[in-house]
């Protein structure tokens, strides 16, 4: 698959804008304010009907407009044309060929998206959170049935949280309510916990063999998936957290709390610990990546491949290495630089024909 044509309507600060590109290389440039991280984010809004850079969607509309419009055309098996209106206060409304969706979240994995951003080395850096929504996000566009799982989930350990805190303040608790909550749960818990853990089990192998490109094979890297879910025995386990639930006025075991630990595979040492600045970038690379070829081999589709800004924080070979990777693997990929001299200088010397945007 890949993007053909874009019209920006007060999309942040492109109030009227059309963008064509090319199935490979795309160089956007410009300096920095023209909005360059705005064109990239409203693909990844097309895609993912939400903006990458703000849970807000009033953002993603200019200054004082009342609406943004995102209209793509796309190449795959077939021409695609996605419609995206975004208001301030009405819902949004996507449209594949002039039929509305229904529900937004069938659209998710239609047109395959990765983003690699500059600050992406905090899923290294930082807590358990971060990595569980990047690995959902991952996983939702394969599979929109875990997408409608982590949304149930979620809304039901709200509820839940809401009613052990109101136990714990009164003193008082609703035991069937409770139940109800508690089977929704281990319901939801045993869909996520399958499909993480399946993914995992198919996705490392394409991750280790990215990494070895990009880092010429110096070391071997690994995941280890953590869980407090036991399959057949996690209902058991809720009930007898029950007091301690309530006294901490939330749910204390649960899939949301699970993590992924990114290893050097010999002696399992972490990336987060023993790994250089560099590694930590190389491994998050590697990482979003091995999308690639999960994309290829379930969907039958290449991903379009966002890269915003990352010439500044990888050195001259990975980058080389990088883009090698890329045109070997026929991905679309629209780049952007605030130096077009570093990225002419860049293609010419990788001996690549790219297309420029110069905003």
């Amino acid at each position: 698959m890949h993007l053909k044509k874009l019209s920006l309507i007060n999309y942040k600060n492109h109030q009227s804008s059309i963008f064509e590109f090319n199935e490979g290389i795309n160089c956007v440039t410009g300096l920095n304010g023209s909005g360059k991280t705005n064109l990239l984010d409203s693909i990844y809004f097309i895609a993912l009907t939400k903006s990458a850079t703000s849970s807000q969607v009033g953002d993603a509309i200019f200054h004082d407009a009342e609406f943004a419009t995102i209209k793509a055309k796309l190449i795959s098996k077939s021409d695609i044309t996605i419609v995206a209106n975004v208001f301030k206060n009405k819902k949004k409304v996507f449209r594949i060929n002039d039929t509305e969706y229904e529900r937004l979240l069938d659209h998710i994995g239609v047109i395959p998206v990765i983003l690699i951003e500059p600050n992406d080395v905090d899923y290294v850096r930082m807590g358990s959170e971060l990595r569980r929504k990047l690995f959902d996000g991952f996983i939702s566009q394969l599979d929109s049935e875990y997408l409608s799982y982590i949304i149930r989930y979620n809304r039901t350990l709200k509820q839940r949280n809401s009613l052990l805190k109101n136990a714990s303040e009164t003193g008082q608790i609703d035991e069937t309510l409770l139940d109800v909550f508690d089977d929704s749960i281990v319901e939801a818990s045993d869909y996520i916990y399958r499909a993480r853990k399946s993914f995992i089990g198919s996705f490392i192998e394409s991750q280790q063999k990215i990494y070895a490109i990009i880092s010429e094979q110096r070391e071997e890297v690994d995941i280890q998936y953590e869980s407090e879910y036991v399959e057949g025995a996690f209902a058991r386990l809720l009930k007898q957290k029950r007091k301690q639930d309530i006294k901490a006025q939330r749910t204390t075991v649960g899939i949301h709390r699970d993590d992924f630990n990114f290893l050097f595979k010999e002696e399992s040492r972490s990336v987060k610990q023993f790994g250089s600045q560099g590694q930590q970038k190389t491994f998050i690379l590697s990482l979003k990546l091995a999308q690639i070829y999960l994309f290829k081999s379930k969907l039958k589709v290449s991903p379009i491949l966002l890269l915003d800004d990352i010439f500044d924080k990888l050195d001259g070979r990975r980058i080389h290495r990088l883009v090698e990777f890329l045109i070997s693997e026929k991905v679309q990929v629209i780049i952007t630089d605030a130096r077009k001299e570093r990225t002419n200088a860049l293609m010419s010397e990788i001996g690549v024909e790219a297309s420029y945007i110069d905003l």
